[in-house]
């Protein structure tokens, strides 16, 4: 049986903790929610890098409705979420092109 390896990085939790919240729009309080819709795991973590940032009261929101339904309420693409913060901490670890860091900012704006 071939076991599903979820990734693990302190180092992204903190970045993502020291984003603004997807709803709210400020870092007071944020907590990194693993976002496990259209993740096949039963029983497993998502990996780390499956993060958003959400304040307290969001992120008791989001566990009381479901992730589906917090999403649509918001319209957020989490896939999309998940992405751009993906490649923005690996473009400030040095590992993207600095001249991805835009258009990488735009998408978060637009997609917040």
């Amino acid at each position: 049986m071939i076991k599903s390896r979820c990734f693990r990085n302190d180092k992204y939790l903190k970045f993502i903790r020291q984003q603004n919240c997807i709803i709210e729009g400020h870092n007071n309080n944020i907590h990194a929610h693993h976002v496990r819709v259209d993740f096949f795991g039963a029983g497993i973590k998502p990996s780390d890098y499956r993060t958003i940032p959400l304040t307290a009261m969001r992120h008791n929101e989001l566990h009381h409705f479901g992730e589906r339904a917090f999403f649509r309420k918001y319209k957020i693409s989490h896939n999309h979420l998940i992405a751009a913060y993906m490649n923005l901490f690996f473009l400030q670890q040095g590992e993207i092109k600095n001249d991805h860091i835009e258009k990488l900012e735009d998408i978060l704006e637009l997609i917040r």
